[in-house]
């Protein structure tokens, strides 16, 4: 299963590194840099890039969102069932569940609009320098953005980011005397988001 990935990744881009119906070409427009995808002349193959975006992008995405929306599902159904007997170990891995969620879909609104846009509108694309930074910055942010949606998604994430923020390993870093830093313990009190440091 963990070759499974690599393996359909490798079968995708073979085609355009033989350059059938796709090649990769130095980006020189707008002295922008970089590669791009370019038709190689005289294909057969009808939307080549639209082939590729579908089975790099579109396929993967569509069972990673079905993955995700089980888990969350599922996980909320076991919540409303047992209410309040709910346990902290299913509380959290509902909050983990809708975080992780959260970021899929963010995912997919960043690398959705330039594939579309590549597909459909190629000579747009290539002419709208404005369009494009905008599409290329929307596609290049979507790891920059995770942060937020864990911060604003998650209790046990602003928990655990505020206790490192306290501890005396940074204090003891700023006067000089390096040590080992401490080891994250989870309290078993009934906080859920409450989380313990200890000296190793």
């Amino acid at each position: 299963m963990i070759l499974t990935p690599w393996v359909i990744s490798a079968i995708i881009n073979i085609f355009p590194t033989a350059e059938v119906g796709l090649k990769v070409v130095p980006f020189k427009t707008y002295g922008l840099g970089g590669c791009t995808f370019a038709l190689t002349p005289n294909t057969t193959i009808p939307k080549p890039f639209l082939l590729y975006t579908t089975a790099s992008y579109y396929i993967p995405t569509f069972f990673m969102g079905i993955c995700y929306s089980t888990v969350l599902l599922k996980t909320q159904r076991e919540i409303r069932l047992k209410g309040q007997t709910a346990s902290v170990a299913l509380r959290r891995r509902f909050e983990i569940s809708r975080t992780l969620f959260v970021s899929f879909l963010w995912l997919c609104a960043s690398v959705y609009p330039i594939n579309l846009v590549a597909s459909f509108a190629s000579r747009r694309f290539a002419a709208d320098l404005s369009l494009m930074l905008f599409l290329r910055w929307l596609s290049t942010s979507f790891g920059c953005m995770n942060p937020i949606f864990f911060w604003t998604t998650s209790k046990l994430f602003q928990a655990g980011i505020g206790t490192v923020m306290k501890c005396q390993w940074f204090r003891r870093l700023r006067r000089g005397n390096i040590t080992m830093p401490c080891s994250v313990t989870i309290s078993k009190a009934r906080d859920p988001d409450r989380l313990t440091f200890s000296k190793y």
